[in-house]
């Protein structure tokens, strides 16, 4: 009871540094469905403070940091909270998408794969560093479309070309980026004849095979 109070309380200025103190210490030392659960705290919180003055601009950099290093964390459904939480901070407004947040999750995405993993180390459910690291870039970078759904900002283009070279990329990465396209093109769908010229023809080629290859329905 009192951890939902707190989730749905106003901050005054002053109190979102002892909650965010509090959340880096669990996040870092809980098990995985602890971590998952702070970040869906961290959404519930924002989300009821958005306008308040609770949150100054440091406050949101450490929060954007917390959230990118679940991003990376080596328990799959806790990426992809942080992935839902990112997209949130960005379509509210409170994250910016700047160059350095694109180049970081660029620089992720493009993580070289690691070798086929042994059969003992499948039977161990190991999933090596590398294949979490390109995950997660994959992740956040379909946060930052799917906080988007019906606009396309100056790098979208960009960052859907990038998704096209990880269909082929083995699981979890493909399945996030099929879902990640498909949702693309059922929030684009309305306003497609106007939201394409933000597209270079090689771009809208490449967009367009991707979204009605046989591949992408398997």
């Amino acid at each position: 009871a009192t951890h939902r109070t707190m989730v749905y309380s106003l901050l005054h200025p002053g109190d979102f540094r002892p909650f965010l103190d509090s959340l880096q210490s669990a996040a870092s030392s809980l098990g995985w469905r602890g971590r998952k659960a702070s970040i869906n705290f961290i959404m519930c919180v924002i989300t009821t403070n958005l306008f308040t003055s609770s949150m100054n601009s440091e406050d949101m950099e450490e929060t954007l940091q917390l959230v990118l290093s679940l991003l990376e964390d080596e328990q799959q459904e806790v990426r992809a909270e942080a992935s839902e939480c990112l997209s949130a901070m960005v379509h509210v407004r409170l994250v910016a998408v700047s160059d350095s947040l694109l180049n970081r999750l660029k620089s992720l995405a493009a993580t070289p794969l690691p070798k086929k993993r042994t059969l003992a180390q499948i039977a161990a459910n190991y999933v090596p560093k590398g294949l979490v690291l390109r995950h997660a870039g994959t992740l956040g970078l379909c946060s930052l479309i799917r906080a988007f759904p019906y606009s396309v900002p100056d790098w979208m283009p960009e960052l859907l070309m990038i998704l096209d070279r990880h269909m082929a990329d083995p699981a979890p990465i493909q399945g996030t980026v099929r879902e990640s396209l498909s949702e693309f093109k059922r929030t684009h769908h309305d306003n497609w004849e106007a939201d394409k010229l933000k597209f270079s023809d090689e771009q809208l080629q490449v967009l367009t095979e991707l979204l009605i290859s046989p591949s992408y329905y398997v």
